[in-house]
């Protein structure tokens, strides 16, 4: 088994993400794939924050731009209506979490280096939810699983933490 990361970049269009699912579907069985946000996603969840600290008015805009680019993508990677409705509901899911963040570092009047990796992580979860659903569109068996649902463990640094892999082991 391999465990296999791909990067923002190579998150940019619809043709680069046919190529990594084309190799997935190749060379995929049995290997871990770790994922990145698709391009951009990090750095709107960064500047969302700022945003959100700034003027609680502005989250809905903040959610509404997220939804629209991972949905603008599912349409395009996704032709199974099954799969497109499922993706939406677990995005929905994890945008309604995000909302709350937001909402809550807009109270709190804050940004704390564990809020903003908190925050910034919903990139990658987005992402890994649009790729299960993609895939088994395709008729890949692909599932996905949050670092907290594997047992993976921290150093705790918020902010610069790094894998405790005696502990995770």
């Amino acid at each position: 088994m391999k465990v296999i990361k791909i990067g923002g970049g190579s998150l940019k269009d619809k043709e680069t993400i046919e190529h990594i699912f084309n190799l997935i579907a190749t060379r995929g069985q049995g290997n871990i794939f770790v994922l990145s946000a698709l391009n951009g996603v990090t750095d709107a969840l960064i500047d969302g924050m700022s945003a959100a600290l700034a003027d609680e008015n502005a989250i809905p805009e903040i959610i509404g731009d997220l939804r629209s680019k991972h949905a603008l993508v599912a349409r395009q990677l996704i032709s199974d209506c099954d799969g497109l409705e499922v993706f939406g509901r677990e995005l929905d899911k994890s945008l309604s979490e995000l909302d709350r963040l937001y909402y809550g570092l807009n109270f709190t009047r804050e940004i704390t280096p564990r809020m903003r990796d908190m925050i910034s992580s919903y990139g990658e979860r987005f992402a890994v939810e649009l790729f299960a659903s993609a895939l088994r569109c395709r008729g890949i068996n692909a599932t996905y699983r949050m670092p907290e649902e594997i047992g993976l463990y921290t150093d705790g640094k918020f902010g610069d933490a790094t894998a405790n892999l005696r502990k995770t082991s």
